[in-house]
């Protein structure tokens, strides 16, 4: 179920950024604008996002850190 859930999801972010990327489309992205979004929709992915965000603000702390994050869907 979760591997249906996943593709459907996977499918409605390929049509968004198509669209976007579209010359016809009036709020157009270009791959300078669009890579951001891609670098962190990756990295929530990948479960990477929290440890690079640490990486960059060392001194950063959740309220809520001694219960930890939840798993990234």
């Amino acid at each position: 179920m979760a591997g249906e859930a996943d593709r459907v999801r996977e499918s409605a972010v390929n049509e968004i950024v198509a669209k976007r990327m579209n010359k016809k489309q009036q709020m157009r992205w270009n791959r300078t604008t669009v890579q951001p979004f891609l670098d962190v929709r990756t990295a929530v992915r990948n479960d990477t996002l929290e440890k690079a965000f640490r990486h960059r603000y060392p001194g950063f702390r959740p309220a809520n850190d001694d219960q930890g994050l939840p798993a990234a869907v």
